[in-house]
């Protein structure tokens, strides 16, 4: 791996793991092992670190969208693994980082993360449209108060008190289970068959958590 590559990806994990604000260059150079100095060629500071961090994992995730969109499945398994993917992202990145960035570095902010919920809430709105045509979502729905709800949602399960009260999970999780009961609600009969079938293995594994919680607790 390059050296750019290294010092963006350990960028990233310092930012999901702690406060933007409190992150330096200096604790960025001593976690890859390298001078300040060597960091500063590549990155003339922490901005522009952080613009290309969050660029690139976000890349990512839109390109990893982009494939889901254009396959030949149906369109509620392409939607399904949209906000599968979706959750994944914003999870990791975690919604008080993003308001953090948004208080404090609102430039950032709206270069990132706004073209990134513009080009998320176009591409739910295209899915939705073809569940619709294809008989999976109720046409009753309204796309508004559907992306409310997740906005919503998916910023309650990354709050710390939120967390702690279900330290069994993980934020992916806690969050995936929200917003398949959201989706859930808006599936006509043959939405929620395929939507049983697909998330199977997600509920066998969220059991096997539970039923190992329950067991710490008793013991």
């Amino acid at each position: 791996m390059e050296l750019r590559e290294r010092i963006i990806k350990e960028t990233f994990n310092l930012i999901v793991s702690k406060s933007y604000k409190a992150l330096t260059m200096d604790e960025i150079a001593q976690n890859l092992g390298i001078s300040k100095r060597t960091l500063y060629e590549q990155f003339p500071d922490k901005n522009d670190l952080l613009v290309n961090c969050l660029r690139t994992f976000l890349m990512s995730h839109v390109k990893h969208c982009d494939k889901i969109y254009s396959s030949n499945e149906n369109a509620m398994i392409k939607f399904l693994k949209f906000m599968a993917e979706s959750i994944d992202s914003m999870t990791k990145i975690g919604y008080e980082r993003i308001e953090e960035l948004q208080k404090y570095n609102p430039t950032i902010y709206s270069h990132i993360f706004i073209p990134l919920f513009g080009y998320n809430k176009k591409t739910s709105i295209n899915l939705l449209k073809e569940t619709q045509k294809e008989g999976y979502i109720l046409d009753t729905l309204d796309f508004g108060f559907f992306f409310n709800m997740v906005k919503e949602n998916m910023f309650l399960t990354t709050l710390y008190e939120y967390l702690k009260a279900n330290s069994s999970y993980t934020p992916e999780q806690i969050a995936t289970t929200h917003i398949y009961i959201i989706i859930r609600g808006i599936c006509t009969i043959k939405g929620i068959e395929a939507m049983d079938i697909f998330t199977k293995p997600y509920i066998t594994a969220y059991a096997k958590t539970v039923k190992q919680d329950n067991k710490k607790r008793r013991t």
